[in-house]
């Protein structure tokens, strides 16, 4: 045996158990998730539209917790997207994913974020939905997208933030969250 063989195979062991450790973990994260419902699909009229954004969809997350990926439904993997703001709601186009609708009564706040999860960029280069997932007392969730083209971004905030009860105003609850928004302003 040629005196690099070892080490190379113990390399390869190592990998091999990383990827089976990243593997379990993934199908573990979908089993504590599996209560968690699809986002529904969007209703044949969706009123007026008020904005259209090409984007990169990031990810979407537990509310306020940028790290924690919500994986049911289609929303656990990073996407091209088309992002329709309409007057009943939001309907996320994610490429290899059937339509997804987020309903005007779910929406509780949109701003702008800076991280999510293995995404970093500029402050404020994430536009950030904060909406309710359609279970017994809602699961609130944040949807993080890349929208590059400054208008469309503005476009998709003023659109988003004129579906939201004067309750919520824009943004999150709370008053700055982890990933360094202030979901009031």
């Amino acid at each position: 045996m040629d005196e690099r063989t070892i080490p190379a195979l113990l390399v390869l062991i190592a990998l091999a158990g990383l990827l089976f450790a990243m593997y379990a973990g993934w199908r573990a994260r979908g089993r504590r998730q599996s209560g968690l419902p699809a986002p529904a699909a969007p209703p044949a009229d969706l009123g007026r539209e008020l904005a259209v954004a090409d984007a990169l969809y990031v990810a979407t997350t537990t509310a306020g917790r940028p790290l924690d990926r919500i994986v049911v439904g289609g929303l656990g993997f990073r996407a091209r997207a088309v992002v329709r703001v309409s007057e009943r709601g939001v309907v996320l186009d994610l490429a290899g994913t059937p339509n997804m609708f987020v309903a005007a009564s779910v929406l509780r706040g949109a701003g702008l974020g800076t991280f999510a999860i293995d995404r970093v960029v500029e402050t404020g280069g994430l536009v950030v939905l904060t909406w309710l997932l359609d279970v017994p007392g809602g699961v609130a969730v944040d949807t993080y997208l890349r929208v590059t083209d400054a208008a469309e971004r503005d476009a998709l905030l003023a659109a988003v933030a004129s579906l939201l009860p004067a309750s919520h105003g824009t943004g999150s609850t709370g008053s700055v969250d982890p990933n360094g928004r202030n979901p009031r302003s």
